[in-house]
């Protein structure tokens, strides 16, 4: 054991003296953007603060995202442009009351199944972690097995094509009553044609949560279309039971959220209309780039934790602000962590071992030299060194995307850089 924490001992003092020999040095956890990034986002977006609350943060202004529950910062949040689809997720319209009697859902919801043996009311309209919600209760004896709870009226939100990606989401809990009698419920995606016909569906089946804050309760779902004939799409959360066997449940929802694309990103608050989230970019350019980055060899090196993709997303890397010219930490399709260098145009070097999960954190440093090029991850050489290959010349930084978009999805802790090839011993340290 002495031993082993000496061995440890060394390494880190291994690594300490590595990053005090970075030229580039970027801390993202600490909440500051360093003055020699220029970002750019054309829209607001949300984030949680450092008090665990969501909030809205300015268009051109990063997101530094926190943990709502430890409150830890879990870096630099980068994501891809997204709109949701749903157009009022922050329940604008709604009204205390039962349902019929005085009570109104939010403008565009609907209510669908076996409600009309079920008192529905809205119990209550607030905010819990920065997060608009509507408590709605479901009492009474139901003579089908299901009510449901629809996002918006399905013919109004969107032309949906076969081979599209959608995702549905959704903050919920259980804040009233019992699960007696409660089914697991479901978080559906609906495809419909122009006519209004249910052509194809796909679903989550969860368990309703009754403990935790409403912000560590969001539920997702993905469904790539198949059916030609859909046309409009929508989302809708189902609470089943037995039929005939009373219930009495209030379920707070949330920000419910209705985006093209594979994976859940952040919520987009809506009031009224749809919304887009517009994508990030992030560089260094001119001197503050010159300043740092050495032309005839180099290490790149983050820190980060992926999202729900690891395909075809950027990392860190620099490029002459075309695809031709690059080096490059990305990943590819098939879970590839791939480390590529292009020059004029011309591939020079692709090393892609795969295996590499999605939601996942990673300590990463690509090495570049004339006919000596290699990667390190999370402490291991995962590829064999390429020997061949000459460099591109390159004029910036790229930081949590590409030059053809491939946004990162995820958040960055760290960037450095350090003007030399680093050995192999030196790249497993510095990610270990």
């Amino acid at each position: 054991m002495r031993l082993r924490a000496t061995r440890l001992s060394a390494i880190a003092a291994a690594v300490k003296t590595l990053f005090g020999n970075a030229s580039l040095y970027l801390d993202f956890t600490t909440g500051v953007l360093d003055p020699r990034i220029s970002f750019t986002r054309a829209s607001t977006a949300t984030r949680f603060n450092s008090a665990g609350v969501l909030e809205t943060v300015a268009a051109n202004m990063p997101r530094f995202d926190y943990d709502p529950v430890t409150l830890i910062c879990k870096g630099w949040l980068i994501e891809e442009p997204r709109t949701n689809f749903i157009r009022n997720s922050t329940m604008m319209g709604a009204a205390a009351g039962v349902i019929g009697s005085g009570g109104r859902l939010p403008n565009y919801w609907t209510l669908g199944g076996s409600y009309a043996s079920l008192t529905t009311s809205v119990v209550n309209l607030g905010i819990e972690n920065g997060i608009s919600y509507l408590d709605v209760r479901f009492s009474g004896t139901p003579t089908g097995p299901e009510v449901y709870l629809g996002f918006d009226a399905a013919i109004d939100v969107t032309a949906a094509l076969a081979g599209q990606n959608w995702n549905a989401s959704t903050y919920v809990k259980v804040v009233g009553g019992t699960l007696a009698n409660i089914l697991p419920s479901e978080l559906y995606i609906l495809a419909v044609s122009s006519n209004g016909t249910l052509v194809e569906a796909g679903k989550l089946d969860f368990v309703l949560p009754t403990a935790g804050s409403l912000a560590v309760n969001r539920f997702s779902t993905m469904r790539q279309l198949v059916n030609s004939g859909s046309v409009w799409i929508n989302s809708r959360i189902d609470l089943n039971f037995f039929a005939g066997m009373p219930i009495d449940i209030t379920l707070r929802i949330g920000l419910p959220q209705l985006e093209l694309g594979a994976f859940v990103t952040s919520t987009i608050p809506t009031a009224g209309t749809q919304a887009t989230r517009a994508g990030e970019l992030a560089l260094i350019v001119g001197p503050n780039f010159s300043s740092w980055y050495n032309q005839y060899e180099g290490t790149f090196f983050a820190s980060y934790t992926l999202g729900a993709d690891n395909s075809s997303i950027g990392v860190f890397g620099a490029d002459d602000a075309t695809t031709s010219n690059s080096i490059q930490m990305r990943y590819a399709t098939g879970s590839q962590a791939q480390f590529t260098v292009s020059s004029n145009g011309v591939s020079q070097v692709n090393l892609a071992p795969s295996g590499y999960s999605a939601a996942s954190s990673y300590k990463r440093a690509i090495t570049y030299k004339q006919n000596s090029f290699n990667q390190a991850i999370n402490g291991v050489l995962p590829n064999s060194e390429d020997t061949s290959g000459v460099l591109p010349l390159v004029t910036q930084s790229r930081l949590g995307n590409e030059n053809s978009g491939n946004f990162l999805n995820g958040h960055i802790k760290c960037l450095a850089y350090f003007p030399r090839r680093l050995s192999n011993d030196e790249l497993k340290s510095l990610t270990a």
